[in-house]
């Protein structure tokens, strides 16, 4: 479910990208000389290796940003399995999305869509996470106050804003009245269903399953044990139920 997601919320992405690389996923960070450089186009580059890149060139400058949603390296070694992204990935469109994804959820997304975090309180926490975006509010930052339109981190001599309050705002809009991702699709809905059924004939046993968005937050090879999983329950349940059926018909 995790490309119908990323489909889902793209008029947010497609503004981060705008903003952040001018849609450019092969960009780094604007002060980098041209001598340090990647070896070669991002996108044809791994995961590992952009990490190996951006380590070797991080002392000498201010950022390492890589990227259509220019990702730190700091920001990128704490989040590629999170977002379930392997190091030998390539750092091609598809990955990027799905680590933007992830730097999505972490900022409240889930409960954006859900309708459990405002608006404004999304903005805010987005705006942390990219500069170039604008905080919604005044918020006052390190005993300083930050303007609405201006870029949380607006005075440090790096960053600014360059999307605007209502360029973002309306981004949220669309993606929160689009319809989502749905959470029964054939995989899920399966295990969905034997899991639950399981549960019923163990006695409820509380295993916490958290649904869809457990399954699309989860790495690949989660899902194929979740799958393999749900199958094997599933067989147990019908051979209880056989069971059930044929001790029932010798009374």
């Amino acid at each position: 479910m995790t490309d119908k997601t990323i489909a889902a919320v793209e008029p947010l992405l497609a503004v981060l990208r705008l903003h952040e690389s001018a849609d450019d996923y092969g960009a780094v960070w604007g002060g980098i000389k041209s001598q340090d450089h990647p070896p070669r186009p991002l996108v044809e580059m791994t995961v590992g290796q952009v990490l190996d890149w951006q380590d070797s060139i991080d002392r000498r400058y201010n950022s390492e940003a890589a990227g259509a949603y220019q990702i730190l390296e700091d920001t990128l070694r704490g989040l590629y399995r999170e977002a379930g992204v392997p190091l030998t990935a390539r750092y091609d469109r598809a990955t990027q999305d799905r680590l933007a994804l992830g730097l999505l959820r972490r900022g409240g997304l889930d409960d954006f869509l859900a309708g459990r975090m405002a608006p404004e309180a999304f903005a805010l926490s987005l705006a942390k996470e990219w500069a170039s975006l604008p905080v919604p509010h005044d918020v006052q930052v390190k005993g300083r106050t930050v303007r609405a339109g201006q870029s949380y981190y607006a005075g440090d001599g790096l960053n600014k804003a360059h999307a605007s309050i209502d360029e973002v705002m309306t981004a949220l809009r669309q993606i929160r009245a689009a319809p989502q991702p749905d959470p029964k699709d054939p995989v899920t809905s399966r295990i969905d269903t034997s899991l639950k059924e399981a549960t019923k004939v163990l006695g409820g046993a509380g295993t916490g399953y958290g649904g869809a968005r457990v399954i699309d937050s989860a790495p690949p090879w989660a899902l194929d044990a979740a799958w393999g999983l749900g199958l094997f329950l599933a067989a147990a349940l019908g051979l209880l139920v056989l069971a059930r059926v044929w001790k029932a018909a010798r009374k």
